[in-house]
């Protein structure tokens, strides 16, 4: 089985992984906040992290959305029937 989904598809993977992704830009931001402020993260600070995290998500999924299973980005997947086209 292949990792990677096909071009313009995403699999149950390209979503748990996406997971991961929101998980960190979660969990940076909110860390960086409470060393700077020496707190908790205030309503607002929660509002701009879960903007990036947001962000983030949406950058991942796009960026597997647009890879094909050879993990190359923008490119079709390659025919492998051995043909030559339409004869």
């Amino acid at each position: 089985m292949n990792k990677f989904s096909t071009f313009l598809s995403l699999n149950a993977r390209d979503f748990f992984k996406s997971i991961q992704v929101v998980l960190v830009s979660t969990a940076i931001p909110a860390i960086t906040v409470a060393i700077k402020e020496g707190g908790f993260p205030t309503f607002d600070d929660w509002k701009t992290i879960a903007m990036v995290s947001l962000g983030s998500w949406i950058s991942y999924i796009a960026k597997n959305w647009l890879t094909n299973s050879e993990d190359e980005f923008m490119i079709p997947e390659h025919n492998t029937d051995g043909g030559e086209g339409d004869a």
